[in-house]
């Protein structure tokens, strides 16, 4: 009876429970306010659970996860025109910014010999501004200490010269740390060589190795308490025919020997933020002993790896990540509740169902059906907004583990000619072998527009995959497809005031929803930015956009607007989106209240991306408007005779413009700054030609490829969902779901992408739905609410 009284409950029908409270017709109202009440409740307990409990254990949350740290094989990025695999764990790159950002108040000391002074060097080039760097050195003397400081913000990064292990090490920690209000925040530490050099003898090797043992264990107590993490660099193999003659000694047998050593005494303090590097073979000097400088550039990364948190926090994706950092976010949170409220929902609700019991009749349907016949009146709100959620939910669980874990390997990106061109042929001989007849012959049908949105994602999908963005020619085609994409948008919705008059409130809702349910859900799952999947934000606000310009008095939809009204309004809109392309700052100030900046911000809490991002196709908007109002006035009758009456001379037009735009590309262009300011003012030109090209003969317009047609349905569900499916790392890397066989990988790797791409839309469109029937659901109660009113009254 208890658990027939909840499903009666969770129902909305006359169970025990519910007849003692309210009646049906007000019991389906309270039923969706009650669970709401019930996940919140759920919500609360889980977070304060998950709080007191932590996820790992307290003597091990101070640990750094570095210990198979490969110094040389597992570099950041693979050499130009090599596909480097890397482990499962990934390595977060830091700008110059990010690194000053971290380092702030936590100062980096160096003990050791002539290796660890090249890793100093290195390291104070990368954090340092040439302007605010002040160093300290003496100028003939090269084993002395040296001292690279940035008062401004408070950063340090000291060397001190100690070829030999000795007690003096913890002298100059103390020191440092009495000295300083912060205590060192990494502490690299190397030795040895100097040792052997003098005497490559047994008796060396123990003098060494006792004071390695001793230094550590005083370490590991006067640190105890601080936040202060100690890396052992250990010896790196040499070239020993490079030697030179007072280096003899140095041989690589005698290297092993002292690793295994100090690792066996160094791993005793792996619990008191104690790790070790193990130096491997590396790219060396022409003297054979020393890092070569690219070398100690990457190692100087991954110290950072070791002492920064990486800017995308995840569980066991990243090679150096602190274990206290492995705390999901509060939307985490939220996001777990959801799906497991739903999921316990609908499975609940399907058994209850399939067992046909009296009280698993279905809530919230009503026996009708809408007018436009797209939502039956058997439809169930709850059950079936649950059941989308649950795969929702799978979906994440499979991108978070694919991307966020060390679950899968990770492949660092190599561009080659091949590997780009031969997809693109393949892709473009199945389009045309798929070509049908449209429906419509007008002016940029929706079959042309889907198939110019399926070639287009499909040349930034082999864009993204191949790393071709270091190609200066194909990334201002990427950058062309981008903004047809905003101008092909911009021309629907405007189109569409244009015939359809003003967007009531609900479909904005939709057109909304169907834009960001699956941006905001990643956001949540990933921990990052909503500007991160940029593309989103620029396709809502180029939607928002269009809908304030055909608001402005007149409107379009007005019984007589004028022609030239319309036309002149989409002109000072272009105008003032050119002034922002220009001078970002005034209008950038009109987002940077809050809660408004929390959308256009990135995930280094600035506007710089947002301003990047929509700068460059901001005349693409203006420019679909205006599209808009030609094919409709005047009548698309009117524009169709013109263009078959003038169609030589618009084709040579417009192949005349696209030849001299990509000569001017391929001479001039040089940098991409300069061309992404060009790009901005020319890209209407260049898309208008394609227009032309595309709808001036008959025959094309009247035919389209259904391979493309069919990319084209999920758009925007392909390019958000690239991110983590058929890439890695926020696109920095590939992902690698079968190791050693690349075309295996890229087949189950491209199977997956689809299915979860095609997935994620029609759970989507699901919602859509969802939201269409209540809607209409709430309309009807209010009719028939006034209906009742009135016969009372």
């Amino acid at each position: 009876m208890p658990f027939g009284m909840v499903a009666g409950w969770l129902s909305g029908k006359r169970s025990l429970l519910a007849s003692h409270f309210l009646p049906v017709s007000r019991w389906r109202g309270w039923s969706a306010a009650r669970l709401a009440v019930v996940c919140y409740v759920l919500a609360r307990v889980l977070i304060l659970e998950w709080h007191d409990t932590r996820i790992f254990d307290s003597n091990t949350s101070d640990q750094v996860a570095c210990n198979e740290l490969l110094v040389g094989q597992r570099s950041p990025q693979a050499p130009d025109g090599e596909r480097r695999q890397q482990p499962a764990c990934m390595y977060a790159s830091f700008s110059k910014q990010e690194a000053r950002q971290c380092l702030r108040r936590r100062p980096v000391l160096f003990i050791g010999d002539s290796h660890l002074r090249d890793i100093y060097t290195s390291l104070s080039t990368l954090v340092m501004w040439p302007e605010s760097r002040k160093v300290q050195q003496p100028v003939f003397e090269r084993h002395a200490n040296q001292s690279t400081t940035d008062p401004n913000i408070g950063l340090a990064v000291n060397f001190i010269w100690s070829a030999f292990v000795s007690d003096a090490w913890v002298d100059f920690y103390q020191y440092f740390r009495k000295a300083r209000e912060d205590p060192p925040a990494l502490v690299v530490l190397h030795s040895g060589l100097w040792q052997m050099r003098a005497n490559p003898g047994r008796e060396a090797l123990h003098e060494h190795i006792r004071n390695v043992e001793a230094v550590a264990d005083k370490l590991a107590k006067v640190a105890t308490g601080t936040s202060s993490v100690f890396a052992w660099l250990q010896l790196g193999q040499v070239e020993e025919e490079f030697l030179s003659a007072g280096r003899k000694n140095i041989t690589n047998d005698n290297i092993d020997l002292y690793n295994q050593e100090v690792a066996r005494r160094v791993s005793r303090y792996e619990h008191k933020r104690m790790i070790l590097l193990e130096a491997g073979h590396v790219e060396l000097d022409s003297d054979g002993l020393h890092f070569s400088i690219v070398e100690n550039q990457k190692i100087s990364r991954m110290l950072l790896n070791i002492v920064c948190p990486p800017p995308r926090l995840s569980v066991g994706s990243w090679c150096c990540q602190r274990m206290d950092a492995f705390y999901p976010s509060p939307g985490q949170v939220i996001l777990i509740v959801l799906f497991v409220s739903c999921t316990v929902i609908y499975v609940t609700w399907t058994i209850l169902h399939s067992l046909r019991w009296r009280w698993a009749a279905k809530p919230f349907a009503y026996g009708f059906r809408c007018q436009d016949g797209l939502l039956p009146g058997d439809q169930l709100i709850l059950t079936d907004t649950c059941r989308t959620m649950c795969i929702f939910g799978l979906v994440m669980l499979y991108i978070y583990i694919a991307d966020r874990t060390s679950l899968f390997a990770k492949e660092s990106k190599a561009f080659s000619w091949i590997s780009f061109a031969t997809p693109l042929v393949l892709f473009s001989a199945v389009g045309l072998l798929t070509t049908r007849k449209t429906r419509e012959s007008g002016l940029l049908n929706r079959e042309q527009t889907q198939e110019t949105r399926g070639w287009m994602q499909l040349f930034l999908l082999l864009y993204h995959y191949t790393g071709a963005s270091k190609i200066l020619g194909i990334y201002f085609i990427a950058r062309l497809t981008v903004a047809m994409y905003v101008f092909l948008s911009a021309y629907g919705h405007f189109t569409y005031c244009l015939k359809h008059g003003a967007s009531k409130w609900h479909r904005v809702v939709e057109i909304i929803l169907r834009l960001n349910t699956f941006t905001i859900l990643l956001c949540l799952t990933m921990n990052v930015p909503y500007q991160q999947y940029y593309f989103v934000p620029l396709i809502t606000v180029t939607y928002l956009l269009v809908l304030v310009i055909a608001a402005i008095p007149p409107p379009v939809w007005s019984k007589q607007p004028t022609h030239g009204s319309q036309i002149l309004k989409v002109i000072l809109f272009a105008g003032i989106l050119g002034w922002y392309r220009l001078w970002p700052g005034p209008l950038n100030w009109l987002i940077s209240w809050y809660p408004v900046r929390e959308l256009f911000l990135d995930e280094k809490h600035s506007l710089h991306e947002w301003s990047f991002r929509f700068g460059l196709d901001t005349m693409a908007i203006p420019s679909g408007m205006l599209l808009a109002l030609f094919v409709d006035k005047p009548p698309i009758d009117t524009a169709l005779q013109l263009s078959n009456r003038h169609g030589p001379m618009l084709t040579v037009f417009a192949a005349g413009v696209l030849c001299m735009y990509t000569v001017f590309m391929a001479s001039e262009c040089s940098s991409k700054p300069t061309c992404n300011l060009i790009h901005t003012f020319v890209s209407p030109v260049i898309m208008s030609a394609f227009v032309v090209l595309r709808n001036v003969w008959a025959p094309i317009r009247r035919h389209y490829s259904a391979f493309f047609e069919l990319v084209g349905r999920y758009s925007l569900e392909l390019f958000i969902a690239q991110y983590h499916v058929l890439l890695a790392d926020d696109t920095h890397s590939l992902l690698v779901l079968v190791p050693g066989g690349s075309p295996v990988n890229v087949l189950v790797v491209s199977a997956i992408f689809v299915i979860v791409a095609h997935a994620v839309a029609e759970c989507t469109k699901s919602l859509v739905n969802q939201f269409k029937l209540l809607c209409v659901v709430a309309k009807r109660e209010v009719t028939q609410h006034r209906a009742n009113v009135h016969v009372t009254v």
